[in-house]
């Protein structure tokens, strides 16, 4: 059961995506345009990785005096602002250009969904990576590893992973990805720059919930540590569509 539970995480946004195509008729280049997207942001962040971990800029970091901001170290809000600059920087570049039939609210859903589609199986990925390094699923057969995952993974477990990849983070890069997109058509920085801000919350977030730590586990069928923190990143994710919608009444820039 755990891991029908887990694979939702994949099958949600891709779902999702055939659905809203069917529904809106918006053009499949667009999903393949979020494909791109993803595939873009994750090849630059590695040598954008490697770079904060030079000794020259690592000893420059080190130094930097530890303050808090409203709780939270500064030097993580600088490395989250460095992550959003690169992520929704490509994201714009790519709309500006390459992806000029992505205009519409419906191009912008899809072309979300597939960003949100790759983002989901790399995580699913890394953490099936991380189970199998701990309990050596390589020894055995598929059918083996998915009855020791059913028995190893606590179904309440693999719903919070469910919820916070394959819902909140579709919701967030959705609405930021038509963020984004709108800030291309109206040529408003401001909006790119919502879309970082949105980010760097989001991704305070994403350090409060609990599967992170697998001491964690036992405490997992708390209903408030079950359901707390991945309920507020979903509605953490709402926001950009809140602003979209004021945004959509006021001006007619959504056909």
């Amino acid at each position: 059961m755990s891991v029908a539970i887990l694979s939702l995480v994949i099958v949600l946004p891709l779902a999702a995506a055939i659905v809203w195509q069917r529904h809106s008729r918006a053009l499949w280049g667009s999903l393949f345009f979020g494909f791109g997207a993803y595939a873009v942001v994750g090849l630059l962040r590695i040598p954008v990785r490697e770079a904060l971990y030079l000794q020259p800029v690592a000893e420059i970091l080190n130094r930097l005096p530890i303050t808090l901001v409203m709780g939270v170290p500064h030097l993580w809000i600088l490395l989250n602002v460095i992550h959003a600059l690169l992520r929704e920087g490509v994201r714009w570049l790519i709309l500006f250009f390459p992806a000029r039939s992505v205009r519409t609210w419906r191009e912008g859903v899809l072309f979300g969904l597939g960003y949100s589609w790759l983002a989901a199986l790399q995580s699913l990925g890394r953490y099936i990576a991380k189970r199998s390094e701990e309990i050596e699923l390589y020894r055995y057969t598929f059918v083996e590893t998915v009855e020791i995952m059913n028995s190893q993974l606590q179904p309440e477990l693999a719903t919070v992973v469910t919820l916070d990849w394959g819902v909140a983070q579709t919701i967030f890069n959705v609405g930021t990805c038509l963020v984004v997109m709108l800030s291309v058509r109206q040529r408003s920085v401001w909006l790119l720059l919502a879309a970082i801000m949105w980010y760097v919350v989001y991704a305070r977030l994403g350090s409060m919930v609990l599967f992170n730590l697998p001491e964690m586990e036992p405490y997992m069928r708390m209903p408030a540590a079950l359901t707390a923190p991945t309920l507020t990143r979903i509605l953490v994710a709402l926001l950009p569509f809140i602003l979209l919608l004021v945004l959509r009444r006021t001006k007619d820039s959504w056909k």
